[in-house]
């Protein structure tokens, strides 16, 4: 929750999500019928409306960590240039729910470190270009 107060989002909006994410239950179904309640340890229910927007912010604060090790030159970007263009440097891509980062081999510190944070499982594809 501290994320979306640093996100700017009202107080209100941040306990919604909360009491989303944390009165998840699950029931089994046994030959038609509802065998009882249990609670999750965490996440959301398949299907939930709220899921997308979680995930774009989820992506927003990853989105952040890569460019803050840019800054401060833990990674380093592909850089683009032309003769009509000033140098740009690209770090990173967020697709729908893909992300393509460019860097070199030691990004996985930043990849560990966001995977605890947000429970996503990560996957690596290494191509050296």
């Amino acid at each position: 929750m501290t994320t979306l107060e640093r996100m700017a989002f009202p107080s209100k909006c941040r306990m919604w999500v909360y009491f989303c994410i944390s009165t998840v239950g699950f029931s089994v179904w046994f030959i038609g019928k509802a065998m009882g309640f249990f609670p999750s340890t965490r996440g959301l229910r398949q299907g939930d409306p709220l899921s997308p927007l979680l995930f774009i912010w989820v992506m927003e604060i990853l989105s952040r960590l890569i460019i803050k090790a840019n800054e401060v030159e833990f990674l380093e970007g592909t850089h683009i240039n032309s003769s009509h263009l000033e140098d740009v440097l690209i770090s990173h891509f967020l697709f729908v729910n893909d992300t393509l980062i460019f860097c070199k081999p030691y990004l996985s510190c930043i990849l560990v470190f966001f995977e605890v944070m947000s429970g996503l499982i990560v996957k690596c594809y290494h191509s050296h270009w």
